[in-house]
């Protein structure tokens, strides 16, 4: 699916039935992180990553907070997050009537990615796509059998094809453990966890992939969302 980004209108309702993907460009000039911007637990997530990957952490950030205060007709400010034991974050419920919409978000390279869903769960995965390094390994230690068989008649297909059929699987698979809520796993586990979950593969920007994972099936909306270094977090 290669979507149309549309810019939101002023104001944003979520249906049980829409799935909302937002996306936002990070900007090469970001100045980074300011520690009062984020919660303890999420600086000290940040303080772990390399200052490349700061950058795009602080923007999912952002993204994430805006979403859900324009569908919830709150403030970015009122916006705070647990963390499940599997290392989800989730939406902690302040004082709004009615049941809390589930969210999951992605970053990589220029873009960043937040899904939001009014009732179950919802997983995304974005990833630029580029040769990947022991690209093999991981597809013989992760990969299905079905998806092996696949790669060995692909071999002669250019790097770029080999690429992008690649992370077009990846990105299911993480999807998938996203919407789950848990980590890599065995995968032997991997279809059992896929199972009922509706799948929709699409293109973040050109030269990525992306896919999300729902518990249930939705209409797709796509926003586009404006930043700039200037946008208050």
């Amino acid at each position: 699916m290669n979507p149309h980004w549309d810019f939101p209108p002023e104001n944003v309702s979520l249906p049980p039935g829409e799935i909302h993907l937002w996306r936002a460009n990070i900007p090469a000039t970001f100045p980074g992180l300011k520690k009062e911007d984020l919660t303890p637990e999420e600086w000290a997530e940040a303080e772990k990553m390399a200052p490349t990957i700061r950058p795009r952490y602080s923007v999912a950030r952002w993204l994430t907070c805006s979403v859900l205060a324009r569908t919830l007709n709150s403030t970015p400010s009122e916006i705070t997050f647990d963390i499940t034991a599997g290392g989800k974050p989730v939406l902690k419920m302040p004082a709004w009537a009615g049941s809390t919409p589930a969210f999951n978000r992605s970053h990589s390279g220029d873009w960043c990615i937040v899904a939001v869903v009014a009732e179950g769960q919802v997983g995304v995965d974005i990833e630029s796509i580029r040769r990947r390094e022991h690209r093999d390994g991981v597809i013989a230690r992760w990969f299905l059998p079905e998806e092996k068989a696949r790669w060995t008649q692909i071999a002669t297909l250019s790097e770029q094809e080999k690429s992008a059929w690649f992370y077009e699987r990846w990105t299911e698979k993480e999807a998938v453990l996203k919407c789950r809520g848990c980590g890599l796993i065995r995968i032997a586990d991997f279809e059992q966890h896929r199972r009922g979950l509706h799948l929709f593969p699409f293109v973040p920007a050109l030269g990525y992939a992306g896919c999300i994972a729902s518990t249930h099936p939705g209409f797709l909306r796509f926003y586009e969302s404006r930043f700039s270094e200037n946008t208050s977090m």
